[in-house]
């Protein structure tokens, strides 16, 4: 890793074991097997056969690092997408509810409520 990278990436905070972590975290990971002379309880897992095993994140440059933050980001933005797809829906059907008890005030509110998250549902979905 060149030297001005190290450095930034320092400076951010971000550490070769919380990059480790974040990857094994999002699945990208492998298995390490225990040599016969090491510490069990630095290898938690067990396979079916008895040898004991730890997650080990895989080793990623720094092209692929960044692409894979890119996608981490994406799904991110994804879950708050449906989040709030899923608030509007809801708002949706309490403006029903309103409507079926003639609160035009309810209704107007719960529309809006409505409106406004599909409206921040999409604006996030063109950002991402």
């Amino acid at each position: 890793m060149h030297e001005k990278v190290k450095t930034f990436l320092e400076e951010k905070g971000v550490t070769d074991e919380g990059r480790r972590e974040k990857l094994i975290r999002w699945g990208l990971w492998e298995k390490e097997y225990a040599p016969e002379s090491a510490d069990q309880i630095q290898y938690p897992c067990k396979d079916e056969d008895g040898r004991h095993w730890r997650k080990k994140a895989i080793e990623v440059t720094e092209a692929e690092w960044a692409l894979i933050q890119t996608a981490a980001e994406k799904k991110k933005g994804n879950v708050c997408c449906i989040a709030l797809q899923v608030i509007g829906v809801l708002c949706g059907l309490m403006a029903v509810m309103a409507l079926i008890e003639v609160s035009l005030n309810s209704l107007i509110l719960w529309a809006m409520y409505s409106a406004f998250s599909f409206g921040f549902a999409q604006l996030l979905k063109k950002i991402t």
